[in-house]
């Protein structure tokens, strides 16, 4: 799962899309696996966005861990309208 020589990680992006895909233009996935330490959803207003770009990352080969938010919110309505089982990732 692993073969790339180097690491991209990313935590805390706490529902804030734009940020996270902002963030994500410096990734190099040639070259750096994309690896999410948790906390994907909370005080942002973007939650259900970040859950759903995460899980396209995921299906591609990004590593996803779920954060303390994760587990708090995980029957929130914010995660139940997107559609998106965070249990799959």
């Amino acid at each position: 799962m692993m073969n790339k020589p180097n690491l991209f990680i990313v935590s805390d992006v706490h529902g804030c899309y734009h940020t996270f895909v902002e963030l994500l233009k410096s990734w190099k996935p040639e070259t750096e696996q994309l690896i999410q330490l948790g906390d994907l959803i909370d005080r942002g207003n973007h939650s259900p966005s970040v859950v759903k770009k995460a899980r396209e990352l995921h299906d591609e080969g990004g590593i996803f861990l779920k954060g303390n938010h994760e587990f708090i919110d995980r029957k929130s309505t914010r995660l139940n309208s997107s559609h998106i089982p965070l249990s799959r990732m």
